[in-house]
């Protein structure tokens, strides 16, 4: 089990300021959770429902606290699994208008 760096699981680092490369330079695995100032925290995970389904991680940030969504390298865990989905995905926007208030 050790030979299978890079791989979907990874340490967690802890008081990254948003938009710090990561450590390997592929972003950062789920659970990801952020701190929102005086307005709590954030917890972003992921799910898979079915075996087609392909484990990702957010890709690299930008300062301005971006993240993408990023499917697995074609190395990780020894080729071992799919590195692209073979069906469509459910996505959920949250966009919340800081100006609305």
């Amino acid at each position: 089990w050790m030979g299978t760096k890079p791989s979907y699981e990874e340490e967690y680092t802890i008081d990254q300021p948003v938009g710090t490369p990561s450590p390997n330079k592929l972003g950062y695995t789920f659970p990801a959770l952020f701190h929102i100032g005086s307005n709590g925290w954030v917890l972003l995970s992921e799910t898979g429902v079915s075996s087609q389904y392909a484990g990702t991680r957010l890709g690299e940030g930008t300062k301005d606290g971006l993240y993408t969504i990023a499917f697995p390298e074609e190395g990780e865990n020894g080729g071992a699994g799919d590195a692209t989905i073979a069906t469509g995905i459910p996505l959920l926007d949250l966009v919340e208008n800081h100006h609305s208030r």
